[in-house]
C-alpha cells in the first residue's frame, strides 16, 4: 500500500466511515409475525393494501440526507416487488480544513461501502428552509395550457426568479369553488444553488441522483406507504427544528396544508436554559424526612482568600471565626447554560446515560425537564390551534383527528398527553422504525434503540418516492417534453401501423384475387376437358392455320373492294353544299403493295433506289378536288365542317386542304374551290 500522505488519509476516512454507523444484517429482530388482514391493511398510494409503488424498476432504494454534520443513509431491499429488509448507515462528514477531503470523496466511499455492487435507486431531500410550498386553485383548462396557468398563479402568488429556484407542480384532484369546478395544485420552489449543490455533488461521487424531493413529501410518502398508521386518515405531523417548526397536515395520503411556526429547539434550550437557574433539584432518597431538616438549610462554602474553595457545611451550623482569610458565601443554583440544555433536549430519547459525564442535566427527571418546557410548548400549542381552526373554518377541510410528533422529545409520554389534552386530538409519537411497525410490514431491520432510529425517520420516506411525484430533476418541463415525444413516437407507431393494415390489406386482396382467378382457371380447365377431341397443339396449329387463310380471304376481299367502299363513305359524308368534281385514289403498283405477314397486318415494303433505302409513305392516298356554295363570309367554316365529318370515316385518315380559292361562278354565286386528300386505311 502506498504510504503518501493522500493514502494515508484516504484509509483514515476509510476506516472512519467503516466503523460510523450500524449496517443491517448484524442484529435483526426477530421474526415478524403475521397479523389478521384486517390489521395488517395498511394505506398505499393509489391502492390500498402495500406499500408505496416503486421509485423505479430497481430492487434496491436508497435515501440519504445531508446535514451540516453527517450524512444519513437507508437502504431499502425488495423482493417480489415487496419491502424485504432494511439497512441504515451514518457517515460522519470530517471538519473542513486543509488537510479535509473532498465532501464527494466522503459521499463516495460512503455509498460504495454501503451498497457495495449493487444497482440502486438513490433519492436525496433539499432542506427544508429552503423550500417554500403553496397550495393553489386554478380554473379548469386545457391540457396544454394548465402548466402556464398554474406557473403564473403561483408566481403572482409568491414572486420569484426563475434563475434562482427551481419551480414545479403536482395537481391533486379537482375541487368546487363556489359552484365552479377548479383544480387543487400543490406548488413548490426550491433554492436552485441547494439544488445543484445537492445533485452535483452525487454527480461528482459517481451516483447519480434518481431524483430529490422534499422533506414534506418524504412525510407524505411515509403515510402513503403505510409506515405509520392511519395514513388515510386526516392527520398532522409537527416537526421540530433548530430555529423554526414544520407543522404539515394530510388527508388521505395527500399534503393539504404546511405551516412554518415560530419556535424550535434553540428557543426550548432557552427556556429550559432561564427554568433550570430556579430549579431545586429534589431531596435524596437516603435521608428520612424530619431527622435533621439539615436539606432545608442552604449550605456555605468556605473560600480561601485566593478563590479556592475549602469545604462546604450547613448554613445552621454555628463556626466560630477561623482567622483572616476566610471568608464565607452561599451556593447558588448554577442551571444550564443554553448548549447545555440544546444537549439535553436532543438526547430526551436516549436518556440521561447518553449525556456526557458531568452534564448538570444528568441528574434532572425527565418529568422536570417537561415541565420547565411547559412554557415554550404552550405557546407552540397556540400556534398549532390556529393552524388547524383555519385548516377547518377557513379552507373548509375536514377536522384534524391525530397529531404526529417528530424528534426527540415525543419519546417522553407526559409530553404527548400534555399536547393530546391541549389539543384534544390523539397525539402519537413518529416512530415508523419500531420494531413493532417493522414487525406489522413483515420487514427485517437492524435492533436500533430509540435514539439511533429516529433521524432516520423521514429518510425513510425517501425510499418508496416515485419518479413522477414531486422530483426536482423531473419537473413538469420534463414531464411535457416527454409527453410530447411520446405523442411524436404515438404518431410514427400509428403511421407504421397504417402502413402496416395496408400492406395487410393488400395482401389479402391479392390473395383473394389469386383465389378467385384460380377459381376461374378451374372452371375453364373443366370446360377445356370436356371438348372432344381433346385440345392439344397439332389440333391448335392445324386450327390457325385454317383461320389465317380465313383472314387472307377477307382482307383480299376487302382489297378488291376497298375502291367502292371508300366511294360509298365519302358520297355519304358529303353535305349538299359541297359539290365533289373529281375522286382519285392512289393505290400504287402491285410491287408497292404491302404484303401480308403470316402473324399480322401487311407491312409496307422497303425499297432500294441507287445506295438509299426508301420507303413509300402514304402508299394509299384519296384525292377530293370540288367546291363550297354558299354565303362568302361561312365557306370556310363549311368547309372545316366538311372535314370535320370526314374523320369520322374509319377508312379515312387526317384529311388536309392541300389548295384552296375563292371564285364566283357565272351567276353571280361565291363558292370556295378546294383541293384535299387522306390517307387510306386498310
Amino acid at each position: 500500500m502506498d504510504s503518501s500522505s493522500q493514502a494515508s488519509s484516504t484509509e483514515k476516512l476509510l476506516d472512519l466511515i467503516r466503523g460510523s454507523g450500524k449496517k443491517g444484517g448484524q442484529e435483526g429482530t426477530p421474526p415478524p409475525q403475521p397479523l389478521p388482514a384486517k390489521s395488517r391493511r395498511g394505506f398505499s398510494w393509489p391502492k390500498k393494501g402495500g406499500l408505496a409503488p416503486a421509485s423505479g424498476s430497481k430492487n434496491i432504494r436508497v435515501g440519504v440526507e445531508m446535514t451540516a454534520e453527517e450524512f444519513r443513509l437507508v437502504k431499502l431491499s425488495l423482493s417480489s416487488g415487496r419491502p424485504r429488509s432494511l439497512e441504515f448507515k451514518t457517515v460522519p462528514i470530517p471538519e473542513q480544513g486543509p488537510d479535509a477531503p473532498e465532501l464527494s470523496l466522503v459521499l463516495r466511499l460512503a455509498l460504495k461501502d454501503f451498497l457495495g455492487k449493487a444497482d440502486a435507486d438513490v433519492w436525496a431531500m433539499v432542506p427544508g428552509e429552503s423550500a417554500d410550498l403553496q397550495f393553489l386553485q386554478v380554473p379548469k383548462a386545457a391540457k396544454k395550457q394548465i402548466s402556464n396557468a398554474i406557473y403564473w398563479t403561483a408566481k403572482k402568488e409568491a414572486s420569484f426568479d426563475d434563475a434562482d429556484v427551481v419551480f414545479d407542480y403536482e395537481l391533486q384532484g379537482e375541487v368546487m369553488e363556489k359552484g365552479a369546478p377548479k383544480l387543487s395544485v400543490l406548488a413548490y420552489t426550491v433554492k436552485r444553488e441547494e439544488f445543484e449543490k445537492l445533485r452535483n455533488l452525487f454527480l461528482q461521487a459517481g451516483y447519480p441522483l434518481a431524483g430529490i424531493t422534499l422533506p414534506s413529501i418524504a412525510m407524505r410518502d411515509l403515510l402513503r406507504g403505510g409506515w405509520v398508521q392511519g395514513g388515510e386518515q386526516t392527520r398532522a405531523c409537527l416537526h421540530l427544528g433548530s430555529e423554526f417548526s414544520r407543522l404539515e397536515i394530510f388527508s388521505g395520503g395527500t399534503l393539504q396544508f404546511v405551516r412554518v411556526l415560530k419556535g424550535g429547539l434553540s428557543a426550548m434550550a432557552q427556556a429550559l436554559s432561564d427554568s433550570s437557574k430556579e430549579y431545586t433539584p429534589p431531596a435524596p432518597q437516603g435521608n428520612a424526612p424530619g431527622t435533621s431538616g439539615a436539606e432545608d438549610e442552604p449550605e456555605l462554602t468556605f473560600v480561601q482568600a485566593g478563590g479556592e474553595p475549602s469545604f462546604t457545611v450547613q448554613a445552621a451550623t454555628m463556626l466560630e471565626p477561623m482567622g483572616p482569610g476566610l471568608l464565607v458565601e452561599p451556593v447558588k443554583p448554577k442551571g444550564l447554560s443554553v448548549a447545555e440544555a440544546r444537549l439535553l433536549l436532543e438526547n430526551m430519547a436516549a436518556g440521561p446515560e447518553a449525556l456526557p459525564q458531568g452534564h448538570p442535566g444528568r441528574d434532572i427527571p425527565v418529568q422536570d425537564v417537561l415541565e420547565m418546557l411547559k412554557p415554550a410548548w404552550e405557546r407552540l400549542l397556540r400556534q398549532v390551534q390556529m393552524t388547524f381552526s383555519h385548516h377547518v373554518v377557513t379552507l373548509g377541510n375536514e377536522q384534524v383527528g391525530g397529531l404526529l410528533l417528530s424528534g426527540p422529545l415525543g419519546a417522553g409520554p407526559g409530553l404527548l398527553e400534555h399536547i393530546s389534552e391541549k389539543l384534544g386530538v390523539p397525539c402519537e409519537h413518529l416512530d415508523p422504525l419500531a420494531p413493532d411497525n417493522l414487525g406489522r410490514l413483515q420487514v427485517m431491520g437492524p435492533a436500533l434503540t430509540l435514539d439511533e432510529r429516529l433521524p432516520y425517520s423521514l429518510v425513510l420516506g425517501l425510499t418508496g418516492a416515485a419518479r413522477g411525484a414531486c422530483n426536482l430533476l423531473y419537473t413538469y418541463k420534463q414531464k411535457e417534453e416527454e409527453d410530447r415525444i411520446a405523442g411524436l413516437n404515438r404518431m410514427v407507431a400509428l403511421c407504421w401501423l397504417g402502413v402496416a393494415v395496408s400492406v395487410l390489406g393488400f395482401f389479402v386482396w391479392q390473395q383473394t384475387e389469386a383465389y378467385f382467378k384460380g377459381q376461374e382457371l378451374r372452371g375453364l380447365e373443366r370446360r377445356l376437358g370436356e371438348y372432344r377431341p381433346l385440345v392439344d397443339m397439332p389440333l391448335l396449329l392445324s386450327t390457325s392455320s385454317k383461320v389465317r387463310a380465313s383472314v387472307e380471304n377477307l382482307r383480299a376481299f376487302a382489297g378488291r373492294n376497298l375502291g367502292s367502299a371508300l366511294l360509298k363513305d365519302v358520297t355519304g359524308l358529303t353535305p349538299e353544299n359541297v359539290r365533289l368534281y373529281s375522286i382519285s385514289l392512289d393505290l400504287g403498283t402491285a410491287e408497292e403493295q404491302p404484303k401480308p405477314s403470316p402473324d399480322g397486318p401487311p407491312k409496307q415494303e422497303k425499297q432500294k433506289t441507287g445506295s438509299r433505302q426508301n420507303v413509300r409513305e402514304d402508299l394509299d392516298t384519296l384525292t377530293l378536288e370540288g367546291y363550297v356554295k354558299g354565303d362568302s363570309q361561312i365557306l370556310e367554316s363549311l368547309l372545316s365542317a366538311y372535314l370535320v365529318r370526314l374523320r369520322t370515316s374509319p377508312l379515312l385518315g387526317e384529311p388536309s386542304v392541300s389548295k384552296r380559292s375563292l371564285e364566283v361562278t357565272s351567276t353571280g354565286e361565291d363558292m370556295l374551290r378546294f383541293t384535299l386528300t387522306c390517307q387510306v386505311r386498310r
